[in-house]
């Protein structure tokens, strides 16, 4: 009993998601952080870790797909360099910062940009950017996967989700990877 609640509830907010997903692009974040990234890379990451994962600003993406990521990507970045424009911030920096996120990705995962943040390491200023991502798994594979389940769910759940957060620290300048 208590198992078929849980699937119907992550079912029904799976779906729920999925009819609003194009609207999410809009409700991306970008914004200047007054937040100086330490130097050690152990610190500055548990700093972007205490920062960024699991808060309300990235868990309204959380019901996003790896379903067509690619294309996506590209209208997030739009959105993202539209707003870091509008609020005066380097857009050429973040559009260098972005494409290499969407490199990074290669093969193996599937990222979707859902905030920029533009902040600084001593004087060095810092995008740092926040992506939902998962593993881009092979559909044959998916198939696989979604065998044992009931045909009223392959149905309707047929990607996974992007479950994970990651944020990349990139110096605006050189685009150099911080952490």
């Amino acid at each position: 009993m208590r198992v078929a609640l849980l699937l119907s509830v992550v079912l029904l907010s799976v779906l729920g998601c999925q009819t609003a997903s194009h609207r999410l692009v809009h409700e991306v974040i970008v914004q200047r952080l007054d937040m100086n990234l330490p130097a050690d890379q152990e610190e500055a990451q548990q700093v972007l870790a205490d920062t960024f994962m699991n808060k309300p600003e990235e868990m309204k993406f959380a019901c996003l797909t790896i379903k067509e990521w690619r294309p996506r990507f590209h209208d997030y970045v739009k959105v993202l360099l539209s707003k870091a424009q509008s609020a005066s911030l380097d857009a050429d920096s973040l559009r260098r910062c972005l494409t290499a996120v969407f490199d990074h990705a290669g093969d193996q995962k599937a990222y979707l940009p859902v905030g920029a943040y533009l902040a600084r390491q001593a004087a060095t200023p810092v995008w740092i950017v926040v992506v939902k991502w998962e593993d881009d798994v092979d559909p044959g594979f998916l198939r696989l996967q979604m065998a044992g389940l009931p045909p009223e769910v392959r149905r309707r759940y047929k990607y996974p989700a992007l479950s994970h957060i990651r944020a990349f620290a990139f110096d605006s300048r050189t685009q150099k990877l911080i952490t």
